[in-house]
């Protein structure tokens, strides 16, 4: 299972969290992709290099293939304005794993592709992959 973040990689993006949350998947492989940039992206790396399937790849001018390949999009943000890799996935028909946050939630209740979290719980984005996956290799209906 491949989930990917696109984004900042800093403390607004809340991408440490995120990490640290697909850590705790346990009935799946998973592999998770951070790609982008930001002010924790060398500390987070550091952090987490001992983990093969935590995947840094810095920052992608091209992030299209990221999303082609992604089973999930992904996204532990604390505030967003419009949340373009969201929008962007959704655009490749990928479902999404979204915080709770209210321009997420604008974006999951407009139809069947994609799941919310309550930010900051780790059980409760553990759950919520696991409705998600249900919409794996479903583009169409997203």
């Amino acid at each position: 299972m491949n989930i990917v973040y696109v984004g900042s990689v800093s403390k607004r993006k809340n991408v440490d969290f995120l990490i640290r949350s697909v850590l705790q998947i346990v009935n799946y492989k998973v592999t998770l992709k951070v790609v982008g940039d930001g002010p924790e992206f060398k500390a987070l790396k550091g952090k987490y290099r001992k983990y093969p399937n935590i995947v840094f790849t810095g920052f992608k001018k091209n992030t299209v293939p990221f999303f082609q390949k992604a089973d999930i999009v992904a996204s532990a943000s604390r505030s967003e304005g419009l949340p373009m890799a969201a929008l962007e996935a959704l655009s490749f028909g990928k479902p999404l794993l979204l915080s709770d946050i209210r321009s997420h939630k604008e974006i999951i209740h407009q139809g069947s592709f994609g799941e919310l979290f309550k930010n900051n719980d780790t059980d409760n984005f553990v759950n919520s992959f696991g409705n998600v996956i249900k919409l794996v290799n479903k583009e169409k209906n997203i």
